[in-house]
């Protein structure tokens, strides 16, 4: 179980190991403020391991704190350069077909240079949605399979669905997770399309492969979103939303109110690079932060509640009426709680599906920053 003090010394220290990158000093050090199980807890909660390891010396770490951070850092990396096996056999599956690579190590490599600094996690692959079911195929047929959750008969109403209402499908396979997306986000309008991602695009080399991943402009909106979507509980999160920060021409020109929430929840969190571009503080998302920062487990609370967040969220971030309506269908009929629905006929499916939905289960809800 997380304590709320660990959780707030695990801020403080993070707070200072971003300084300690920025150049400055530090304004916290170890000094035994708690426990140290309940520390090296939260720093396994939170993915922070690696900028806390690279900063050790200047936390005053201690041994007994110094050594389970460190090894946490090199489980992140060992399984940080799976990934990068996964990235390359993706990039090959996908050849001839544009996509982008983001967030993992594509987003490491563009903020620090090193591909292992984000540590484990998902491969995540953005394509258009008119290649969404070629490139499903390949990279099905270099050995991923897609998960249960998720409708994988072409020809069933609740595919088409999915499809609408959906923005990403997951697989599994031996060299780890693919979550291969259409759009970035739940909404249609709040980020750009795939398109105009593809227009701003940079190349970046992750280990073998020189892959495209996103502008630092378009990671940067994203990212915003991303940690507003997990209600903010995630510390690494916003360590990439610290470090997106630091190049001044990446910032939104006029970001929106949940932008400007993620930025303030950042600055009073683990903080932001100084000097930054003036913006309007959104401090009304700061209490439920804090309290889902406290969560042992980062998504679930109580039955229904990814579901109640997801909807939330697509309903505070929406910009158009066709974003409204996502919002309302995957409350309606949640996609991943009713993927496994077969019947071709909408009529048939959609009652099918709410036939479904009335059975208790959170399992439909949409994975986070993995």
């Amino acid at each position: 179980m997380l304590t709320p003090a660990a959780v707030s010394q695990v801020r403080r220290a993070v707070r200072s190991a971003l300084l300690v990158e920025d150049g400055r000093a530090p304004r916290w050090q170890w000094g035994g403020q708690v426990p140290v199980r309940d520390f090296v807890a939260a720093v396994d909660r939170h993915r922070v391991a690696q900028p806390l390891s690279a900063a050790a010396e200047a936390l005053a770490l201690p041994r007994e704190v110094a050594e389970p951070v460190a090894e946490g850092t090199r489980d992140d990396r060992l399984g940080a350069m799976s990934q990068v096996r996964a990235i390359a056999a993706v990039d090959t599956a996908l050849d001839g077909i544009d996509h982008l690579f983001f967030k993992g190590a594509a987003l490491a490599v563009q903020l620090t240079g090193d591909l292992t600094a984000r540590g484990a996690g998902d491969v995540d692959v953005l394509v258009d949605v008119d290649d969404l079911e070629a490139a499903l195929d390949r990279i099905r047929a270099a050995g991923w399979t897609i998960r249960p959750q998720h409708a994988s008969d072409p020809g069933s109403w609740m595919w088409g669905y999915q499809r609408r209402v959906a923005h990403e499908i997951g697989l599994e396979g031996a060299s780890g997770t693919v979550d291969l997306h259409w759009r970035l986000d739940p909404t249609y309008d709040a980020l750009p399309s795939f398109a105009e991602l593809w227009s701003r695009r940079e190349r970046i080399q992750v280990g073998p492969v020189s892959v495209a991943t996103m502008s630092r402009s378009d990671a940067f909106a994203h990212a915003l979103r991303h940690a507003a979507r997990d209600d903010w509980g995630s510390l690494r999160s916003l360590v990439d939303i610290h470090r997106l920060a630091r190049d001044r021409a990446a910032w939104p020109a006029r970001p929106d109110r949940l932008a400007r929430t993620s930025l303030t929840v950042t600055e009073a969190t683990v903080g932001l690079p100084e000097p930054v571009p003036p913006f309007r503080r959104v401090r009304a998302g700061l209490p439920r932060a804090l309290s889902a920062q406290r969560r042992t487990m980062r998504f679930t609370r109580f039955q229904g509640d990814a579901a109640l967040r997801y909807t939330t969220y697509c309903l505070a971030g929406s910009r158009s009426p066709r974003d409204i309506g996502v919002a309302l269908a995957s409350l309606v009929l949640p996609p991943l709680r009713v993927a496994h629905v077969p019947e071709h006929d909408a009529a048939g499916a959609i009652l099918h599906g709410l036939a479904a939905r009335s059975r208790p289960s959170d399992a439909w809800a949409p994975g986070g920053d993995r």
